[in-house]
């Protein structure tokens, strides 16, 4: 394929997770030396916002009326919205009332299998699509939120988590791929194949208080690893690297 191809030629590959150079070497057969980590970076967009007006507008522009869970991502199999549906079901009836979920994100082909699972549950009026939510208005459904799930199958990288964590929102994740490599201790990480395990995390953050603050704690530290500016040299460097090597072979 162009991909392999294009791979196998590149002098260095640039990628954003310890997993995903992993992914690199086993799939496209490429030298372990020829990879380069390195991590994206968070908009600073994405922080604390406690302004009550704020928050109160943005949950009316959704038709948001009680608490919610928030899930951010394109709405795909690979995202397992049908699963985080499956465990929301699962919260005791006192926690379903006093939270809504909210669903984040453009709808795919595979919206029409997310809403049948809606409707066998009769969640209509407790689970909330946004469809896609603008860059700047993001933020502020983070702050508006008390917990961020993040049961994607698979991620190279996964940065809705980080910045849930720059708003002080919480964060329960999947434990597979790169996500754990991503967040560290600061987040509660489940199996995403069982529902079950994904409902205690829930249930876990959202009634444990001396649990959310550890890990609101933990999420603003952990966030420091991630800027745009540290991207930017370290990509440079590499450049630069690359230059040298190809200045030397001219001479």
């Amino acid at each position: 394929s162009l991909l392999k191809i294009s791979a196998k030629k590149a002098k260095i590959i640039i990628t954003t997770s310890a997993n995903s150079k992993q992914d690199i070497i086993k799939i496209l057969k490429i030298p372990e030396e020829k990879i380069q980590i390195i991590y994206i970076g968070i908009d600073k967009i994405f922080r604390p916002n406690h302004h009550k007006n704020d928050l109160d507008k943005i949950k009316a522009k959704y038709n948001i009326f009680n608490k919610f869970i928030l899930h951010v991502g394109t709405l795909n199999p690979r995202k397992n919205i049908i699963q985080l549906i499956e465990a929301y079901n699962k919260l005791p009836k006192n926690i379903l009332k006093e939270y809504q979920l909210v669903l984040a994100g453009k709808k795919s082909w595979w919206f029409a299998a997310i809403y049948t699972k809606v409707q066998e549950l009769h969640l209509e009026n407790r689970i909330i699509f946004t469809d896609f939510v603008e860059d700047d208005v993001l933020p502020f459904l983070m702050n508006a939120s008390d917990l961020l799930v993040f049961p994607s199958l698979y991620e190279g990288f996964g940065i809705p988590p980080l910045e849930a964590m720059a708003c002080g929102t919480l964060v329960i994740a999947s434990n597979t791929s790169s996500i754990p490599e991503v967040l560290g201790d600061a987040a509660l990480l489940f199996d995403p194949n069982n529902a079950e395990e994904m409902a205690n995390a829930m249930y876990k953050v959202l009634t444990n208080e001396q649990l959310r603050d550890e890990l609101r704690k933990k999420g603003f530290e952990r966030i420091k690893i991630f800027s745009w500016e540290k991207t930017a040299r370290e990509t440079l460097k590499v450049y630069k690297k690359v230059y040298k090597n190809y200045r030397s072979r001219l001479k």
